[in-house]
């Protein structure tokens, strides 16, 4: 059908208004006896015009006359931008890499192929309605039935898509929401954004909508209003509530949206106790199954939460749902793009069930959906091919050409008297092939310099500028039309004077507009006529002339042509490297943006320049106190020790600074007996310093805010007036607002001084479910770890460090226990974090993470081993068994009296429970447990060379052998099998004999039959390089009283295997004869006289009497045998620490009663509670005073948890 008459109202005299009136009261008229639905119209419709016309003059009145009577001889609609249209220098940027490929994964969320793959399904709607081939396009404002009231803003205009068009709403009293009319009352809500007035009626009949619009401009309400009334009147049919919900399922991209949108539908109920809303996050769900039970009319939810809850057993009722919305679907679609699949099939699903036809599937598609989002994407494009017979409607002209896929070109030049030529180029390559050529240009003196620019003999030049008469309008657009060769020239200014132009086919924008709101976005009106959603590419052109004066919009325009799949131009991206930008704080806190592709602006990569602060710690451990928590994962601290792979010895190093902390706060506490209101003028980033609860702190000003307010009642002097400032703290980290007279001057000296808070991201955690923001009981929970009551530091490995900013991982919260004298690793608040739900792992990485946190550890506990390690060595005469044999100048020997000792720690070893952590850094010399796979036990090793085909040689430690095994036979060993027995394998070289001979003889002359050893005596000659020289007797015969020995040489001798090397190897005693001692040595059972010199020592101990059975002499001669004197010397002193110990325990209990900080003492009620080893207590022990060293190998993993690769029994120090 036809467009419908137009006629425009603009600000005449009284006597015009009421005849333009009239005759645009009639024509109303007509147009209301019209069908409500409109089909395929493809011009404008309806416009008025709306301006304050009270402070006009009387040659401004009459100009305007004139210009609506050119525009009614026209017959044309005076269009105006959307509110809020598009922002040329405030729009988003998406891409940080200049190769960056759109289709590439970035692993977090799944990509899509537009060709090959359809978001959700291929949707069967052809059987359902017949859709035009080509979607049609109506430009229609939103319009106001009250047009005199000339304080109104100007009416917007809206780009409409689709098959069936309905009226717009003129006037909230048009619109049939009676339930809600008075709460629209109390709310002051009077007047329609263009997109409630276009959309509401759509959605009241049941339309699917898709909205592009900015934020601010009525979104949410947009669908809000037209449900929420349906609900209403759905209860109001049924009071006794059998209708069970959800009416309306919301879904946002984040918990914080969940709020809002919460808080708006809590505005349109008011006090109302239906309709009953539920709000669904990561942390309430559990708890909001009731409610969804109990029947709700909303339901608002972020994905990941209602996926679970419609993949849980909880049956959420869809027979009553009217809608499916999302708020911010361009968002929610690329963070949750899997749970929205999944969440929009099962709700297809659910309708399915509820619906009495018999093709449930195909009528399940026609169900009602909403879409509302900023940006156009290609996510929000397929989601919309799933909606039945939808509205596309987009706020602002700039979306609608990156939807109509309006092919741009830019033309970079390097310097900015070289745009002249350019722009003649331009215009001579497209005069001969292009059609409706127009240019856009600033204001009047561009016009005037393109003009000039333009050859006259070839090209007609059709100029409309701010200062071309009304009267000369018709006449131009005209010629400009007809003649081949013409092009148009035309100003900002004057785009919403002349909206009748539409049918633009190549727009050249000789310069960018000057402006900040609108302009470049409104440029586009002249090309509307062309904008066709289709899946081909549009055959209008717009050409972009950009030099390094552009700056300010050069990475809106660098994000314009990738969002529009144009071709960048090399120097583009050369130049946009060389931009200024921030940082992204996604980028900075997660290692990647979700929203780095159409939202982000920020930058994704560091820069070259941006190095470390050489006077801060590159690597391994910083140890300090938080100051401030701004996130779960960000926060600020002051660094006052290190550690890293320079200190041999893991000793903690101080911060080399300027001042001593003392001296500084001395300084700084003399501040405050400075006179204030000293500081006249302020400063943007200079350093004062102000008075804090009686503390004085340096703080850094950010910005100026502007004057105080004050109240009427205060008496002031405007010269007095103080700014109000936002400054930065920068010992603390924190931002807040001070009056300019509060400032202090600060000392140069102290300026000088850089922040002692520096910025520390926390690497391995994330938000649930994938979102990008922090819900607050995950930042909360994060600020009890680290700055508890109880807590006095963290220690945590760097990663990273640049410009005095950390990034680090497995940090741990260290507690002071002052009855105990020690420190101890209360909390590791990423694995707390993470087993309490209030995050999610996070597995990303930057760059530029350093590697050398695998040395430094290995190197610590290289250092730690060698420490702890003790070897077991021969005293002059030793019994032992021969191990391992390789030649006479290298074989193994055990000590006999050790060996039980270590059956039982072999045993221990293979038999615990301790969780097998492999060694992933392998070094030679490093101290594991070793698996070895032929006999399936494990031993205590030593790494002696790393092969490359992934296998290692080990050195047996207890046995002498050194053997080739896997690498993932290698295990961390825990350091309580370390020191509990020394290692036994003790390196000989056998004297007096030289030779060769077959180990197997050694081991047949060594041992018996059955393999078990025969008992070897060692007469240790002397030491070589750690290779003790001995002599040996092998034990031939034993009986109760006396075992014979021969000697080995003399044997080796006698079977021709070896010769003598010296001659006093000739001369030794080949047979020893060792008489057995009848009270042996390894006997525990105690004697009479042993245990009667124990009780008098015991007595001695507590103060009993005054005797020591050590010195008692019977006639000159000790009356206590030497056995008896050792063992009774050896209970003596454990005595004497038992006592010691005993008084240290009741003191602390005295101190413990007195204490008044209940929470925060450790009750020791009696001796039994007191620990004997680490593991009693849920702490891990410093043996020390100072504060816990963190574990080098304590490090995070796919496969394993930082604070599990040792037992809680392990010393702190020593924690991996």
């Amino acid at each position: 059908m036809d467009a419908p008459k137009v006629t425009t109202v603009s600000e005449y005299s009284e006597p015009r208004k009421v005849s333009l009136f009239r005759n645009l009261k009639s024509n109303l008229d007509k147009v209301q006896q019209t069908e409500n639905v409109q089909t395929n119209v493809s011009l404008p419709a309806l416009v008025c015009e709306r301006n304050k016309v009270d402070k006009l003059t009387h040659d401004e009145k009459v100009s305007r006359f004139k210009q609506q009577w050119a525009e009614d001889s026209l017959n044309c609609v005076d269009k105006q931008p959307m509110i809020e249209t598009i922002d040329l220098f405030e729009d988003d940027d998406y891409e940080d890499e200049d190769d960056f490929d759109e289709n590439k994964s970035d692993g977090f969320i799944e990509q899509f192929d537009e060709e090959k793959e359809q978001l959700f399904f291929e949707t069967h709607r052809s059987c359902l309605y017949e859709e035009p081939s080509v979607p049609f396009l109506t430009i229609i404002s939103a319009f106001n039935l009250f047009f005199l009231d000339l304080n109104s803003p100007l009416d917007r205009i809206c780009l409409k898509y689709g098959n069936a068009l309905y009226n717009p709403y003129r006037t909230i009293q048009d619109a049939p929401f009676a339930t809600l009319r008075e709460r629209f009352k109390s709310l002051n809500f009077h007047h329609l954004t263009p997109i409630q007035s276009h959309l509401w009626p759509c959605i009241a009949r049941g339309r699917s909508v898709c909205c592009v619009a900015n934020n601010n401009t009525g979104k949410t309400c947009t669908y809000l209003v037209p449900i929420l009334n349906d609900i209403n009147e759905k209860l109001i049919a049924n009071p006794d509530g059998d209708l069970k919900g959800p009416f309306l399922i919301i879904i946002c991209s984040s918990f914080k949206r969940v709020n809002n949108v919460s808080n708006q539908v809590t505005k349109l109920r008011g006090d109302n106790q239906f309709p009953r809303i539920v709000t669904l996050d990561s942390f309430n769900e559990e708890r909001e199954k009731i409610s969804i039970l109990n029947g709700s009319e909303v339901l608002i939810s972020t994905p990941s939460p209602l996926l679970r809850l419609m993949e849980s057993k909880v049956l959420i009722p869809l027979k009553q749902c009217i809608m499916l919305a999302l708020d911010d679907g361009d968002r929610t679609l690329e963070l949750h793009l899997v749970a929205m699949k999944n969440i929009f099939l099962k709700y297809l699903d659910g309708m399915k069930n509820s619906l009495n036809k018999e093709d449930h599937f195909e009528m399940a598609l026609t169900v009602q959906t909403a879409i509302f989002a900023e940006k156009w994407t290609p996510c929000l494009k397929q989601f919309q091919i799933t909606q039945f017979n939808p509205i596309i409607l987009f706020g602002n002209y700039f979306e609608g050409t990156i939807a109509s896929k309006i092919n741009s070109r830019v033309t970079f030049i390097d310097r900015e008297w070289q745009r002249e030529r350019a722009f003649s180029d331009l215009l001579l390559s497209l005069i001969e092939t292009r059609e409706y050529i127009a240019i856009s240009c600033s204001d009047f003196y561009e016009a005037k310099q393109v003009l000039h620019l333009i050859p006259k003999n070839t090209i007609d030049p059709v100029v409309i500028e701010e200062g071309t008469q009304f009267y000369e309008y018709a006449s131009l657009i005209a010629r400009w039309k007809e003649r081949k060769n013409a092009v148009l020239i035309i100003t900002d200014k004057t785009l919403n004077h002349i909206p009748q132009i539409t049918c633009v086919r190549c727009l050249i924008h000789y310069t960018l507009p000057s402006s900040t709101k609108g302009d470049f976005s409104a440029r586009f009106q002249l090309m509307t006529q062309n904008f066709l959603l289709n899946d081909s590419s549009s055959s209008c052109e717009s050409h972009i002339i950009l030099s390094p004066n552009n700056q300010r919009q050069f990475l809106q325009i660098y994000k314009y042509m990738k969002r529009s799949k144009q071709k960048i131009p090399q120097q583009m991206k050369t130049f946009k490297k060389s931009l200024p930008r921030e940082l992204c704080n996604n980028y900075l806190a997660f290692g990647y943006c979700p929203l780095r592709k159409y939202f982000c602006l920020s930058r994704h990569s560091f820069k070259p320049t941006e190095k470390a602060d050489e006077s801060l710690p590159k690597e391994g451990q910083i140890k300090g106190s938080v100051t401030y928590v701004d996130t779960a994962n960000e926060f600020y601290m002051t660094i006052d020790e290190y550690r890293d792979g320079s200190c041999e010895n893991k000793e903690w190093k101080k911060i080399e600074r300027q001042m001593t902390m003392d001296l500084m706060k001395q300084r700084l506490e003399n501040l405050k007996n400075e006179d204030l209101g000293l500081v006249k003028e302020v400063s943007i980033n200079e350093l004062y310093a102000i008075v804090v609860r009686e503390t004085v702190h340096r703080v850094k000003i950010i910005d100026d805010l502007g004057n105080e307010l004050l109240e009427s009642y205060q008496v002031y002097d405007e010269d007095k007036i103080s700014s109000v400032l936002r400054v930065f703290h920068i010992d603390f980290g924190y931002f807040t607002q001070c009056k300019s007279r509060d400032l202090i001057k600060l000392p140069e000296e102290l300026k000088r001084i850089p922040p002692l808070a520096h910025k520390v991201y926390l690497w391995g955690i994330k938000p649930l479910d994938n979102e990008i923001e922090w819900h607050d009981r995950s930042t909360r929970a994060f600020y009890e770890k680290v700055m508890g009551k109880s807590i006095s530091s963290v220690i945590a490995w760097v990663r990273l460090q640049i410009n005095g900013t950390f990034w680090v991982d497995t940090i741990s919260a260290v507690t002071k226990l002052k009855h105990m004298k020690t420190n101890v690793i209360s909390c590791k608040p990423i694995t707390a974090l993470v087993e309490e739900k209030m995050a999610s792992r996070n597995y990303f990485k930057l760059p530029n993470f350093n590697d050398s946190r695998g040395t430094i550890a290995l190197k610590w506990r290289l250092l730690s081993q060698k420490s702890i390690a003790q070897y077991a060595f021969l005293e002059e005469s030793t019994t032992v068994f021969m191990s391992h044999f390789k030649s006479l100048n290298e074989f193994y020997v055990l000590r006999a009296t050790h060996y039980e000792c270590l059956i039982q720690l072999e045993n221990d070893l293979n038999t615990s429970n301790s969780r097998r952590i492999q060694v992933k850094d392998i070094t030679p010399g490093l101290i594991c447990i070793a698996l070895y796979e032929r006999e399936g036990v494990y031993n205590r090793v030593r790494i002696e060379e790393v092969k490359n085909d992934g296998t290692v040689d080990v050195f047996f430690l207890d046995h002498g052998e050194t053997l080739n095994i896997k690498q993932n036979c290698c295990f961390h060993i825990e350091e309580k099998f370390i020191i509990r027995l020394p290692f036994q394998a003790i390196k000989c070289k056998l004297s007096g004999v030289v030779g060769e001979i077959e180990p197997d003889k050694i081991y047949d002359h060594t041992r018996f039959p059955n393999e078990a050893f025969k008992s070897v005596l060692a007469n240790k000659l002397g030491v070589e390089s750690n290779v003790s020289i001995v002599r040996l007797y092998v034990a031939e015969k034993e009986d109760d009283s006396k075992v014979i020995y021969n000697l080995l040489s003399k044997w080796l001798i006698e079977n021709e295997n070896c010769s003598y090397s010296n001659d006093e190897e000739v001369k030794v005693d080949p047979t020893i004869t060792m008489i057995k001692d009848a009270s042996d040595e390894n006997d525990d059972h105690m004697s009479e006289e042993e245990i009667e010199a124990a009780n008098r020592m015991l007595a001695k101990c507590l103060g009993i009497e005054d005797y020591d059975v050590l010195k008692q002499n019977i006639n000159g001669v000790n009356s206590v045998k030497p056995k008896v004197k050792s063992n009774a010397q050896k209970l003596m002193d454990k005595l004497k620490k038992l006592k010691k110990t005993s008084e240290t325990v009741v003191k602390c209990e005295v101190e413990s009663d007195d204490d008044e900080d209940q929470s925060n003492k450790v009750q020791i009620k009696g001796f039994a509670n007191v620990p004997y080893k680490p593991g009693d207590f849920d702490y891990k022990f410093d043996d020390g005073s100072s504060a816990l060293p963190y574990d080098p190998d304590d490090q995070e993993t796919d496969e394993d948890d930082d604070d599990e690769i040792y037992d809680i029994e392990n010393e702190a120090d020593n924690i991996i």
